[in-house]
């Protein structure tokens, strides 16, 4: 067994030390473009009220992509919970009582699952009628999108106050 194991490591070792085409993603390599079969990592998500629009803030996601070249790239990227995201949003999304809002992706996905967490804890998953959600009730919230294109999969999390 060990044997089998000491092969199966140094063969993994050879193929990854002859792959040319490695690629480290920077900030400058991971520009979404606008064609859905050129996606390099997931689309932005955009939520939008009546008066305001913010950016959801990525979390973990699964991507495949073809480079120019015509090699295949894999990127698995892991975050924390939905609501450690959230420190890293900009400002949070205010709303009013009885009103909704629209998520907006750059490429809409295949399917899209909207989830609520209050007090840190995951409570349940959200109704959504022509890409709207309307809160519940009063308070602060977080929402988790889980999204699906042929690429990949993706989390994003956003902060909202109803009012």
């Amino acid at each position: 067994m060990r044997g089998f194991l000491f092969i199966l490591i140094a063969f993994l070792s050879v193929i990854t030390a002859c792959n040319p085409s490695e690629k480290v993603e920077t900030e400058e390599t991971s520009m979404v473009s606008t064609e859905e079969e050129g996606l390099k990592r997931p689309p932005a998500l955009t939520v939008v009220t009546d008066n305001h629009s913010a950016s959801a803030v990525l979390g973990s996601y699964s991507w495949t992509y073809i480079q120019e070249n015509g090699t295949g790239s894999a990127i698995e990227s892991d975050s924390g919970s939905p609501t450690e995201l959230v420190e890293h949003q900009k400002s949070p999304i205010n709303l009013k009582y009885n009103s909704d809002f629209q998520l907006h992706f750059k490429v809409e996905p295949i399917e899209y699952k909207v989830r609520i967490w209050e007090n840190g804890e995951r409570t349940g998953t959200v109704s959504i009628q022509n890409n709207s959600v309307a809160p519940h009730t009063n308070g602060s919230f977080i929402y988790e999108v889980s999204a699906r294109w042929k690429q990949g999969t993706a989390m994003y999390a956003f902060l909202v106050n109803v009012n």
